[in-house]
């Protein structure tokens, strides 16, 4: 468990790092087209600039696949985790902790509930298997809405290679949704990083809690702990 929260830890740190980047891209690229729109640059000078997102954005592509396969291990994980704590009525299931990720939109609102339900039934401090009315967390709640927010606006942006644009005012508002949408992910990715420590802490703080006292934490049948340390 360590090690997958450790490896997901440091990819979401270099993603942040890459969108960093692409945010420095996208600030040339806009002043490349203002200058373009009065005369001061070619559009070769603005395609070179394009190129550069572009070319940015491939690693955030390749980076973000493998981000997307350790959230789906450290999930199935982090949710099995909760059956050795004696949780009750935990949130979906393993098997749905592993397909919910691949439902288009609604791995929104199921990933969340899953993370959330997560963070609350591995509480340390609190021994009731009931979690529903727990707290949530500050930097899971960024790094859920700003990634989602910073994907639409990406999207309407859009992550082009060779996109033709109608005028530079197009190109000017793609850049602006492109800009707000990279610098939100960047932040989101932070929260992320932040968070998954988190989470793995906890995990394992109630793991340390329970085990004096219940064989396997929740049961004889129960899962593992988490390692830590």
């Amino acid at each position: 468990m360590k090690r997958v929260a450790t490896a997901l830890t440091t990819l979401f740190l270099l993603l942040a790092l890459v969108y960093l980047i692409q945010v420095v891209l996208l600030v040339a690229e806009r002043r490349s087209w203002q200058a373009f729109d009065i005369g001061e640059k070619s559009i070769q000078d603005v395609d070179n600039a394009r190129q550069a997102v572009a070319g940015a954005g491939v690693f955030v592509i390749l980076i973000s696949i493998a981000v997307g396969v350790l959230v789906i291990i450290w999930a199935h994980r982090s949710r099995k985790n909760l059956d050795a704590f004696g949780v009750a009525d935990p949130p979906l299931s393993p098997g749905m902790a592993i397909g919910l990720w691949f439902i288009p939109i609604g791995s929104i609102f199921l990933g969340y509930n899953l993370l959330s339900g997560i963070w609350k039934g591995s509480d340390p401090d609190n021994p009731s298997p009931y979690w529903q009315g727990r707290a949530n967390s500050w930097s899971f709640n960024l790094w859920w809405w700003l990634w989602t927010v910073g994907g639409v606006c990406t999207f309407f942006g859009g992550f082009y290679l060779d996109e033709e644009v109608g005028s530079v005012g197009e190109a000017l508002n793609r850049n602006a949704a492109s800009l707000v949408g990279t610098t939100l992910l960047l932040i989101a990715c932070i929260c992320a990083a932040i968070s998954i420590g988190q989470f793995a802490k906890r995990q394992h703080d109630k793991a340390a809690r329970l085990a004096p006292t219940h064989g396997g934490y929740g049961g004889p049948s129960s899962a593992p702990p988490p390692s830590w340390g």
